[in-house]
């Protein structure tokens, strides 16, 4: 750790809770306000080579709190909304097992035909085409 971090460690520790208040008059929320503290002190310390010594350090904390803050607003915009996905219980579509179970019936079933004689094999297309067409009729009349 360099002196200039280390001096900027030390004003950090004794500027917290003044950005703390800062950060939550923005946030409005605590959590989130010490996210954005945190952030704002990774990025001090990140750049302290970048502090210029005749400026005010509060002044310079609290533009980048600041500029954290606009940046996450920024962000959270052009996001679009979110939705938790927790919270989709009652999302509508098919179960996936029963689709694989389906499928893999289909593919047993087509393979049995399939080595079955010519006519046999005709004989069980007839059915299976006489099905289909009382379901769709029976669909259609619903």
């Amino acid at each position: 750790m360099t002196a200039a971090s280390h001096d900027i460690g030390e004003q950090l520790i004794a500027l917290l809770p003044n950005m703390r208040r800062f950060a939550l008059s923005l946030t409005r929320v605590p959590d989130l306000a010490d996210d954005l503290v945190q952030q704002a002190c990774e990025r001090a310390l990140a750049n302290a080579a970048s502090f210029q010594a005749d400026t005010r350090f509060d002044a310079w904390m609290f533009r980048i709190i600041r500029n954290l803050w606009i940046d996450r607003l920024r962000r959270v915009k052009t996001a679009g909304p979110t939705d938790d996905i927790g919270e989709g219980g009652d999302i509508v579509g098919q179960d996936g097992n029963s689709t694989v179970e389906a499928r893999l019936t289909l593919v047993t079933v087509s393979e049995a035909i399939d080595r079955l004689s010519e006519e046999q094999r005709d004989v069980h297309r007839l059915n299976i085409a006489a099905f289909t067409s009382a379901t769709a009729l029976e669909r259609g009349n619903n």
